[in-house]
């Protein structure tokens, strides 16, 4: 659905939301693309928090979600992988660099995030909280599909972020494979999973 809609979009920029999340405010937009066309840059973005029983906070939130000043991060030095719903991308951008989500069921936002930020050098980044995550029900059971979809996910980015000199990200994804996606990688292996196995050769 996504893909359909970075290939049918109609305007200069696009964006991503989840349909239970939420802007902050009414003029998220606006601020973002006005940032965007006076920075003249492919991405720009804000901060994001969570939401849980009314409440916003950005505690257990990865550095990348929070920045404290409007400020321009190359790809090197670009602090994670997640949160691509708290930006704008410019369509011919996505489209000049083939930049779409892989058919993953789990993990597909990660690797369209790092290819981007690859692909565009760098991001505009302000200070302004933009994006909401409401998090109350989305705790993820993972079946084989899943694992296999976020084992991918994390291979691809690794590939990215390597070949880019990303360290920051690099970093995140090595953690990952320690903890708790180590633990599916165990696990669909122990089980026989022939395609585990692959990625895990790979």
């Amino acid at each position: 659905a996504r893909n359909l809609g970075i290939k049918n979009a109609m305007g200069e920029f696009i964006c991503f939301m989840d349909t239970d999340d939420f802007y902050i405010s009414e003029d998220v937009l606006e601020h973002l693309y006005y940032l965007a066309k006076k920075e003249n840059v492919n991405i720009c973005g804000g901060c994001s928090c969570n939401y849980k029983n009314g409440k916003l906070s950005f505690s257990g939130l990865r550095e990348e979600r929070r920045f404290t000043e409007n400020q321009y991060i190359c790809k090197e030095d670009f602090p994670g992988m997640t949160g691509f719903w708290a930006y704008i991308y410019k369509k011919k951008f996505l489209l000049d660099n083939q930049i779409f989500f892989p058919d993953y069921i789990r993990g597909q936002d990660l690797v369209f995030f790092a290819k981007a930020i690859s692909c565009s050098g760098g991001i505009f980044c302000s200070s302004k909280l933009v994006y909401v995550y409401r998090i109350n029900h989305k705790k993820v059971k993972y079946d084989r599909s899943k694992a296999l979809g976020i084992v991918n996910s994390m291979k691809d980015v690794l590939e990215i972020a390597i070949k880019n000199n990303m360290k920051n990200i690099q970093k995140i994804v090595c953690d990952e494979l320690e903890g708790e996606i180590g633990a599916l990688i165990y696990r669909y292996s122990f089980e026989g999973s022939s395609e585990m196995q692959s990625l895990i050769n790979k």
